[in-house]
């Protein structure tokens, strides 16, 4: 359902637009999209995606639109092999204020950091099955986008209290080897 409104000369006004929908596909490829090239330029450790090709599944994203936003609630979809939440609002006038919550397995790691990293990280978090709960943000505009990465916050705390301990047992026991 969508409503709005023109002013005297016929322009449509983008402040009165309102609109409820649901945009919904089983399976889409995101193909040589600039904003994910632009994502991986400035969040490294989107460096072990395959950005020039991403499979998105089960995607059914609800929005509205409302004071010149399109609002997306958290919806859950597949990309790239990963579980991901997105949520957030883009402007009529190309203002970006999303947030792309992936669960990355430790399985792509290797190729960033190598099997040493991915074991590494397995062992602190539980098996190479464990997952790093991040957190990507795209701000800016559609012709300026800004991006960034790091562990969500919701889970932040719980990780990297997990990760700090791991180490610090690992390194007292290796301490403990050489003296």
């Amino acid at each position: 359902q969508m409503t709005g409104a023109m002013d005297s000369s016929l322009t449509i006004v983008e402040r009165a637009i309102s609109a409820d929908g649901l945009a919904a596909t089983a399976e889409a490829r995101l193909v040589n999209w600039p904003l994910l090239k632009t994502a991986a330029r400035q969040v490294a450790q989107l460096s072990v995606l395959d950005i020039d090709d991403v499979l998105l599944k089960a995607v059914r994203l609800p929005f509205q639109v409302r004071d010149g936003r399109v609002h997306i609630p958290a919806s859950n979809l597949t990309a790239a092999g990963m579980a991901c939440t997105l949520s957030g609002s883009g402007g009529l006038d190309g203002s970006l204020d999303f947030s792309l919550d992936v669960d990355l397995p430790l399985s792509r790691l290797k190729a960033v950091g190598g099997a040493g990293l991915q074991g590494a990280l397995a062992s602190v978090l539980g098996g190479r099955d464990a997952v790093l709960p991040f957190r990507v943000r795209i701000q800016g505009t559609s012709a300026r986008p800004a991006v960034t990465g790091g562990l969500r916050t919701d889970a932040a705390g719980s990780s990297q209290k997990d990760v700090r301990k791991g180490v610090e047992s690992k390194a007292r026991n290796r301490l403990k080897g050489l003296f």
